[in-house]
């Protein structure tokens, strides 16, 4: 399986440079299926800010190559990498453990891997907070 990703990139007023964020990748999974893109980003972020994005993203069927509209007014604190990249692996839930342990340095527990799993095999919807 091959899944386009595009880097996110933050900055904050203090600290005017920007710095790996997170990553926008398109969605080949079993869940979440409103959402042609999905993210994974820093976790400190406020939640009002992924709330908005995720609304954008279902709402407007986002595609990875114009995945930057789901910033809105958030685009002066939020860019993506120009280059749309390519991740391969044998199954979706691998290649994005990969991805987010690559560039925000996370490791999925192994018991939330199975939940995702029992919930893509049942159908049912995984909820985002």
């Amino acid at each position: 399986m091959i899944v386009k990703y595009r880097i996110m990139q933050s900055r904050w007023e203090e600290d005017n440079s920007w710095e790996t964020w997170g990553i926008i990748y398109e969605n080949h999974g079993e869940i979440l299926r409103d959402y042609p893109i999905l993210y994974s980003m820093m976790l400190s972020d406020p939640k009002e800010i992924k709330r908005h994005f995720d609304k954008t993203i279902r709402e407007r069927q986002l595609s990875i190559e114009n995945a930057e509209e789901a910033f809105g007014d958030y685009a002066d604190r939020y860019r993506l990498s120009p280059e749309i990249y390519t991740a391969e692996g044998d199954s979706f839930n691998d290649i994005i453990a990969n991805l987010e342990e690559r560039y925000l340095g996370y490791k999925r527990p192994e018991g939330l891997r199975r939940e995702l799993a029992v919930l893509a095999e049942s159908g049912q919807e995984y909820r985002l907070d």
